[in-house]
C-alpha cells in the first residue's frame, strides 16, 4: 500500500534482473517536497547496489518523460530540470541486448 509520500518505481530488462523486483514503492524523504534524480540513483543503487552499474547506461523516465541521470528532460522541454515527488512514477529502462 503506498503513502502520501510514495514514488512508484518501475524496473525493466537488467534493472528488474538485478533488484529482484518489477516494481517498488520508493518513499519521499521527511522533510522534502521532492528528491533529486541523482538523489534517488544514490539511493535506489544503496538498496540494490549493483543497481549502480545499471546506470551507467539506463534511460530513466519520470510519468512517461525521459530525462538523463541529472535529472534534465531529453525531450520537448529542454534542459528543464525534473524533480520527483510523490505521486510520480520512474521507469529506469535498460538498454536492450539482443537480436
Amino acid at each position: 500500500m503506498s503513502s502520501p509520500r510514495s514514488i512508484k518505481i518501475l524496473y525493466f530488462a537488467g534493472a528488474k534482473d538485478v533488484s529482484g523486483v518489477t516494481d517498488e514503492i520508493f518513499e519521499v524523504p521527511t522533510g522534502q517536497e521532492t528528491i533529486s534524480i541523482p538523489q534517488l540513483i544514490q539511493a535506489l543503487s544503496n538498496k540494490h547496489p549493483a543497481l549502480l552499474k545499471v546506470f551507467e547506461a539506463a534511460i530513466l523516465a519520470v510519468n512517461m518523460e525521459y530525462v538523463d541521470r541529472d535529472g534534465k528532460m531529453t525531450e520537448g522541454e529542454g534542459n528543464r530540470l525534473v524533480e520527483v515527488k510523490a505521486g510520480d512514477e520512474v521507469a529506469i529502462i535498460p538498454p536492450l541486448s539482443g537480436g
